[in-house]
């Protein structure tokens, strides 16, 4: 596998549930009407809106006291193995694992989003030259920002110095940029709560947008209108919307998938969401994705992690869901 450094500098921000309206003229111009470039994930949960924008595109929000952001700018980490997708999916893991425990050793915090075709990892942009080193120790790294440079097992380029960026200048004094190891005791186990109802993954192709518009504007904006007094399924609003390269990456409920068309990349296989509920998790603390991640890889669970503004999601394939659980309850996550 290898990794890339993309050249977005993207923001995390929130929006309540109440509020997505205020915001829709620009979300629906950014989803729909893209750059080649565009990076944009837009996750809708019974709370709130987790946007991963541009810093460009953040700026065209209205900036009331409804948006809520994280005071970094981020940078991108493309874990590349292929077009991995759901039906191979299945026959991999570790895939998580291999990338956010180096991370966390390295107390460097990330926020971490799966989709249909690759993942990708994102650094505070004060820390993306720690993160190369961490990582190209057991990666190739490739800088696709600037040069196109790549580097060695120490963060070294291979590429002559003119071309270099400041990753490489940072490896020669790797103790200072590093940041300090957090004590064990330190890190808090994060329980979380099984939901019972099922999610499926797809992706459409951006040449068959136009196909899907009405469909996905409802649900990333209008479902409630659907919603009855009776349904007080805390899963009910759960939707995310990824625009990567030429691609939309959707994680929708079974009824939401029916309606796309036959043209669209779907999983074949349900998923089942563990959510972490004592959140908000903040942005300062590492390894919650690794303390998840790490258990659920040894004991063979294929993981799709999400990472929202203010928790953590791990959709697992329902046919493992038992597995996870028992592995979950011996970490000290979940509880009977």
């Amino acid at each position: 596998m290898e990794l890339y450094i993309l050249p977005q500098r993207v923001r995390v921000a929130s929006i309540p549930r109440g509020s997505i309206r205020d915001f829709a003229h620009p979300l629906l111009r950014i989803a729909f009407y893209p750059t080649n470039d565009d990076f944009f994930c837009i996750t809708a949960t019974k709370d709130e809106y987790t946007l991963i924008i541009d810093d460009a595109q953040y700026k065209t929000l209205p900036q009331t006291d409804t948006l809520s952001v994280s005071k970094d700018t981020w940078r991108l980490l493309q874990l590349c193995e292929g077009d991995i997708g759901p039906a191979d999916w299945i026959n991999k893991t570790g895939i998580v694992k291999s990338v956010t425990k180096p991370l966390a050793e390295a107390n460097i915090t990330i926020f971490y989003l799966s989709t249909y075709q690759n993942d990708f990892i994102m650094v505070p942009e004060r820390l993306l030259e720690a993160a190369v080193i961490v990582l190209s120790k057991n990666y190739k790294v490739f800088d696709d920002s600037h040069t196109g440079d790549d580097y060695d097992e120490f963060g070294n380029s291979l590429v002559k110095k003119s071309d270099t960026t400041t990753v490489a200048s940072a490896v020669q004094s790797e103790e200072a940029v590093l940041p300090a190891a957090a004590a064990p005791e330190a890190k808090k186990i994060h329980p979380v709560i099984v939901h019972d109802k099922h999610v499926y993954l797809a992706c459409v192709p951006r040449d068959q947008l136009s196909s899907v518009a009405l469909t996905l504007i409802e649900l990333m904006l209008y479902s409630e209108e659907k919603d009855s007094a009776e349904n007080d399924d805390p899963m009910r609003h759960f939707f995310s919307f990824a625009l990567v390269d030429n691609t939309i990456s959707l994680v929708l409920d079974e009824e939401s998938l029916a309606r796309l068309p036959s043209t669209c990349n779907k999983s074949a296989v349900p998923y089942r969401v563990i959510q972490c509920y004592d959140g908000p998790l903040g942005f300062e603390e590492s390894g919650i994705v690794a303390q998840f991640a790490e258990p659920l890889a040894d004991n063979g669970v294929h993981i799709y992690y999400m990472s929202t503004f203010l928790t953590d999601y791990t959709l697992v394939v329902e046919d493992e869901i038992e597995l996870a659980e028992t592995t979950l309850r011996k970490t000290g996550h979940l509880k009977d």
